[in-house]
């Protein structure tokens, strides 16, 4: 059985709040985050060795 599926675009008169500009904005402001926390990240903690019950 085939099920037939349509897409229509959204008119223009629509909210288009969410416009490709600003998606791309978005995107690169998260990279720019990760790349200045990459910079931040300290060495790893090393715990003192434990007695051996």
């Amino acid at each position: 059985m085939r099920q037939d599926y349509s897409y229509t675009q959204p008119s223009s008169s629509e909210d288009s709040s969410l416009d490709i500009t600003s998606l791309l904005q978005a995107e690169a402001d998260i990279y720019a985050d990760e790349a200045q926390s990459i910079h931040n990240i300290s060495e790893p903690y090393h715990y003192p060795p434990q007695p051996e019950a």
